[in-house]
């Protein structure tokens, strides 16, 4: 694996982290998943955005993973920053 395709995914998941964050935030007011398992939402939705708009292999599942995680932590981090807890 090269830079360049590094370099890719990266950009990839940096684009669709917030829209990943934002679609956790329609399931979880949704009500259909609990509190407690919008992390594992958030991963299932980051790999399926992985697999359809990263690359289709097992790469863009991994990407897609920590695109998830990703929208995780920004989720914290603006929950934490915001509401100065």
């Amino acid at each position: 694996m090269d830079i360049d395709t590094i370099q890719t995914l990266l950009i990839k998941v940096a684009i669709f982290t917030p829209i990943t964050t934002g679609v956790v935030q329609a399931v979880k007011a949704s009500g259909y998943v609990s509190d407690r398992f919008l992390p594992l939402a958030a991963l299932v939705i980051g790999a399926v955005f992985g697999w359809f708009f990263v690359a289709t292999s097992a790469l863009g599942i991994l990407a897609g993973l920590a695109l998830g995680l990703a929208a995780v932590g920004l989720f914290e981090f603006g929950k934490t920053t915001v509401a100065g807890n």
